[in-house]
């Protein structure tokens, strides 16, 4: 495999064509995955505390009912 070089003005060029046309910068979507991560574990803890159950003992403390 032979190793091509270019000059300062080819790989100007051959950059601006990359980067303006072919490269797709993951940076929104990898945000918004952060963003998508955060939000659905916040929601699990959430979810989580809402949903516990208290525990029998602490109704056993109290046997006039209050």
């Amino acid at each position: 495999m032979q190793i091509k070089i270019y000059d300062d003005q080819q790989a100007h060029a051959m950059a601006t064509q990359f980067f303006g046309h072919d490269y797709q910068d993951p940076g929104v979507m990898k945000w918004g995955g952060f963003l998508l991560s955060e939000h659905t574990a916040r929601l699990q803890e959430t979810t989580a505390a809402s949903t516990k159950k208290p525990s029998s003992q602490a109704f056993q403390a109290d046997d006039d009912g209050w």
